[in-house]
């Protein structure tokens, strides 16, 4: 049996992930910013993924930390979102130095389909055919995550899990 820190348990991806990961025996702790609005995750912590020092206090004696973290659920919600550009890569960073600083190995990401290439190797976020314009800023933004994760020198093992586009 693993313990996995989950960030963003609340939310669509995170609270599969988080089912499932009951489901087979692991201990889940479900990491979200604010727990109260949260009651039916029972035990749920505050955890704020872009603040390396919480993300530490966090995941100190867990086996696998899951960034499935966003700032908002649905198109119409991502569209309206005021997102900080840096959003996604503070929260890479501070998830590998977190994680790095208290020995955890491994880290899985909640991918976004638009940071896929197509059969020319463009990203699909510049193709308005398959990403509406007014995600695009959401999708450049954890782009720069993965960018990011890509970028870094780390002992920790990670990568991005992605589903295609419908």
């Amino acid at each position: 049996m693993s313990s996995i820190a989950i960030f963003g348990a609340g939310g669509r991806a995170g609270r599969a992930v988080s089912a499932e990961a009951g489901r087979r025996g692991h201990l889940v702790t479900a990491v979200v910013r604010d727990p109260d609005r949260y009651p039916d995750l029972a035990g749920a912590v505050a955890g704020d993924v872009t603040d390396p020092h919480a993300v530490a206090s966090i995941v100190c004696g867990h086996d696998a930390v899951v960034h499935a973290v966003s700032p908002a659920s649905g198109p119409e919600a991502l569209a309206a979102l005021d997102l900080d550009p840096e959003f996604f890569g503070r929260a890479a960073d501070a998830l590998l130095h977190g994680l790095a600083r208290t020995g955890v190995p491994r880290l899985v990401v909640i991918g976004l389909f638009a940071n896929l290439t197509d059969a020319n190797g463009g990203l699909l976020l510049d193709d308005p055919a398959v990403l509406p314009r007014e995600l695009r800023p959401f999708a450049v933004a954890h782009t720069a995550g993965l960018d990011r994760l890509r970028a870094a020198r780390t002992t920790v093992d990670w990568l991005v899990l992605t589903r295609p586009p419908c």
